[in-house]
């Protein structure tokens, strides 16, 4: 099943933009996604990830990437 990634709204954000990665530099890059909503969900195998967001203004402004956080798959029998 999905691993559902979520986050808070930033002011004048219309757009959010996610990066998953294999490792906290973001050289592995796994998957990305460009989204209106404050959750994005991504088809992961068993293992660690990292991932962060940055807002897009309307206009195509973006803002800082937000902290890296990491989440782990772990497979169910």
């Amino acid at each position: 099943s999905p691993v559902t990634l979520t986050w808070q709204s930033v002011v004048n954000g219309s757009n959010y933009l996610v990066v998953v990665a294999k490792d906290a530099a973001f050289t592995q890059k796994v998957d990305k996604v460009t989204t209106p909503d404050l959750t994005a969900s991504f088809l992961l195998l068993e293992g660690k990830y990292y991932w962060r967001v940055r807002a897009i203004d309307a206009s195509g402004g973006k803002g800082p990437r937000s902290e890296v956080r990491i989440v782990k798959v772990i497979a169910t029998p």
